[in-house]
């Protein structure tokens, strides 16, 4: 199941404490089974005065599990904490039905001119012509 939502979300990250998840005596399995681009850190402590060691214990978890050394992890951890704040600051998508770009503005440009020719209004150059003609 956990491969599924992957697959169909390449943007979820998995993050990990030993106040929350470190309780599950599966912990150490869950640490191994995400895909390390997808893996940060954290305390989910309530108070300050602890979070800095929280983080540390998870941290020194996941290098047991995994089998890497501090460089590796920091270096990981790092990367996937800019992939995660940057995915966080992608725009959102525009409705489906909102069209946009230089080809689409052209299109509609011309389908506005064809409307106003064939409803009896005529465009720029057709009234400038048309005002030369009077003038000969």
């Amino acid at each position: 199941m956990l491969l599924v939502v992957c697959a169909v979300h390449p943007n979820i990250y998995f993050s990990f404490s030993t106040a929350i998840s470190g309780r599950s005596p599966k912990f150490d399995s869950l640490l191994r089974a995400i895909e390390p681009h997808r893996l940060l850190v954290e305390s989910d402590y309530p108070t300050v005065d602890r979070m800095d060691a929280q983080v540390w214990d998870v941290f020194e978890a996941l290098m047991e599990a995994r089998g890497w050394d501090e460089t590796y992890t920091v270096d990981l951890l790092e990367a996937n904490w800019k992939a995660f704040r940057a995915e966080g600051e992608v725009q959102p998508k525009k409705e489906k039905t909102q069209r946009g770009g230089k080809k689409h503005k052209k299109k509609q440009e011309k389908k506005e001119e064809k409307k106003n020719v064939a409803g009896g209004e005529k465009d720029e150059e057709t009234k400038e012509g048309d005002r030369k003609g009077e003038k000969e």
